[in-house]
């Protein structure tokens, strides 16, 4: 028996990824699938049978490991091996992944929380206030989102161009903006955020925001999901006044 892992491009496999995520119980937000967008990714072989496949993000970080089944009896041999591969010290471990999840712990030398991943709940939202408006941002907007969220938003004047960034107001006074980036692995999946300016921070208005990108997504059939760092927890409660619940967290396991 010969292990191997041989460099592959993320084109030829991105159909068998989406299939992989698509089937674990909970989704993964932005953050995580740019990790894997913009991996370098391995075939794992054993002998001349292609069994599965790794991916390592910043030559450092493995974010994904799968075998096929009735390969994965060779589960810790190869993630014995997937270790080695660059220069891995660590894995961000999205705790929905099972099979991911259950090869790390064998292996850890430290165990972080990194990040909540959200859902919306099935539930009917109340409707948006008489005086509150979502719209698209334009050319025009792309200043003021720069000075105030560029913290937050990349590629400003892009995302512009793709209709992901909203401007909110609250009685005509822009309050924030918000995000509402398509999935690029999910089907009819977005993940969504949002940046409240400074003045109109701590009055609900993050809470009323969220809510306004939930109803927007709904309205075109797309499932709204989002994330936040384990130890936000102003974001977190945002997102939980806002309806939204967490079954899954990110982890980063040390080696």
């Amino acid at each position: 028996m010969y292990l191997r892992f041989t460099p592959i491009n993320f084109a030829a496999i991105k159909p068998a990824i989406a299939e992989y995520y698509a089937q674990l119980p909970t989704h993964v937000d932005s953050f995580f699938e740019d990790r894997l967008l913009h991996a370098a990714w391995y075939q794992i072989w054993l002998d001349q049978t292609a069994i599965g496949l790794a991916a390592v993000h910043d030559a450092s970080m493995l974010v994904h490991f799968s075998l096929q089944t009735g390969y994965q009896q060779y589960g810790q041999q190869a993630f014995e091996q997937a270790k080695k591969l660059a220069n891995v010290q660590a894995a961000f471990v999205p705790t929905n992944d099972q099979w991911l999840l259950s090869h790390a712990l064998d292996q850890y030398r430290q165990l972080q929380k990194q990040a909540y991943f959200f859902q919306a709940n099935h539930q009917t939202l109340l409707e948006a206030s008489a005086n509150e408006q979502l719209r698209l941002a334009t050319e025009a907007d792309i200043a003021s989102i720069t000075e105030h969220a560029s913290d937050l938003f990349d590629q400003i004047p892009q995302r512009v161009a793709w209709q992901q960034l909203f401007c909110f107001s609250i009685n005509d006074e822009l309050v924030g903006f918000g995000i509402i980036e398509p999935s690029s692995i999910y089907q009819q999946v977005a993940s969504i955020g949002m940046q409240i300016n400074v003045a109109y921070r701590q009055q609900g208005y993050g809470t009323r925001l969220i809510q306004a990108l939930i109803r927007h997504c709904q309205n075109q059939q797309i499932q709204p999901i989002a994330g936040c760092w384990y130890y936000n927890h102003t974001s977190k409660k945002t997102l939980e006044r806002a309806g939204m619940a967490s079954a899954t967290r990110l982890l980063r396991i040390d080696f």
